[in-house]
């Protein structure tokens, strides 16, 4: 005979057994979420070298040439640590003084052998508002690894050649960074 009793009692124990073994599961992995808008795709905490300003600047703002080199360390990216280092460097020109530069141009940048990526080609303008003051670098990545992408970093002179009078004009700054060179996409 059918012991309906006994049948809803295993029914019930079954069903109790399914609710825990459901409830105690791990989630499903899900696929990695980037927030919308700027999001970081590549980074180098370490960044130095130094900028010749050409015949070298003096109170008087005039148009000038500008070179940039320097180099990149303790980069990471989406696909982790890189190792090694890498090198900064560009051509810059705009009208400065020793007490405000503001100039364009591009600036390429050779990612550490441990990224694996191309060099990254970059519009960029070069900022300093002040004797001796933080320098800003902000633009656009024209062509290779990350075109497309925001490029910017702040380096702060930490020695200078000439003092920026007409007998002793300031012919470089020695460099490092303040902020770490960001090359940011918007994934949104």
């Amino acid at each position: 005979m059918i012991n309906i009793v006994r049948i809803a009692r295993t029914a019930a124990a079954a069903a109790a057994l399914t609710a825990v073994a459901v409830a105690g599961a791990p989630a499903a992995q899900a696929a990695p979420v980037h927030a919308a808008g700027f999001s970081t795709v590549q980074s180098c905490t370490s960044v130095s070298g130094k900028i010749t300003y050409g015949k070298g600047l003096t109170k008087t703002v005039k148009t000038h040439h500008s070179v940039l080199t320097g180099t990149v360390a303790g980069c990471t990216g989406l696909n982790g640590a890189q190792s090694g280092t890498g090198t900064i460097s560009g051509a810059l020109v705009g009208k400065s003084s020793y007490k405000s530069v503001n100039e364009t141009g591009t600036v390429t940048v050779n990612w550490p052998a441990g990224s694996g990526f191309n060099p990254s080609n970059a519009a960029v303008t070069l900022r300093e508002t002040s004797k001796n003051g933080v320098i800003t670098v902000g633009g656009t990545i024209t062509s290779g690894a990350f075109t497309g992408a925001r490029f910017s970093t702040s380096l702060q002179p930490v020695s200078h050649k000439g003092s920026g009078s007409k007998a002793h004009p300031l012919k470089s700054q020695t460099l490092v960074n303040t902020e770490p060179l960001v090359v940011s996409r918007n994934l949104g």
